[in-house]
């Protein structure tokens, strides 16, 4: 999940907390994407709470849909179809995003590729949160810059750790190694 500079610390807060549980139930919880026989993960455990607090369902492409909140601020794009992995990590072109776009503040989005596990989207999507809390949005001081590149360094960075160390480990299999299994 990639995070741009202006979302709010709260949906980094969300995903961060997921990713330390799902980190301490082992790899399997946190580097698990779809069913290998469905490349294509379900939409429904994350948007169903959405739909149920009111969310408008939207179709703004032949090849994607999207939850709307009520108030129309936030949206939910879910992409459909077959996409490139690679470009899902370096572009916006990937599985899911989710941004908002209200008169009063900048906009924002979050992005999140096919193979991140359904655990970790839906801690950021089914309560958005309505306003800043914490000390640091008491005092007027926003360090959301900061805290948002340095989180998205390390999943970007993490995620692009995983995909190399596994084409390396591909790479490095002899015919003989595949022969003895």
């Amino acid at each position: 999940m990639c995070f741009n500079e202006t979302c709010p610390t709260e949906f980094v807060t969300a995903f961060t907390t997921a990713l330390a549980e799902t980190y301490r139930q082992g790899p399997m919880s946190y580097l698990t994407g779809p069913d290998t026989t469905d490349r294509v993960p379900d939409p429904l455990p994350v948007i169903t709470p959405l739909l149920a607090r009111g969310w408008r369902i939207d179709h703004p492409h032949w090849d994607a849909f999207a939850v709307q909140s009520p108030d129309e601020l936030a949206t939910l794009q879910y992409a459909t179809g077959g996409l490139d992995p690679e470009a899902e990590l370096t572009t916006r072109a990937t599985r899911w995003e989710l941004w908002a776009d209200p008169p009063d503040f900048p906009y924002w989005y979050a992005t999140a590729s096919t193979n991140t596990p359904t655990v970790l989207l839906k801690a950021v999507t089914p309560t958005a949160p309505a306003s800043p809390t914490g000390a640091l949005a008491q005092a007027g001081a926003d360090a959301t810059p900061w805290m948002l590149a340095g989180a998205g360094f390390l999943v970007v960075g993490g995620a692009g750790t995983v995909v190399a160390a596994r084409r390396r480990m591909a790479s490095n299999r002899s015919p003989q190694d595949t022969a003895d299994h």
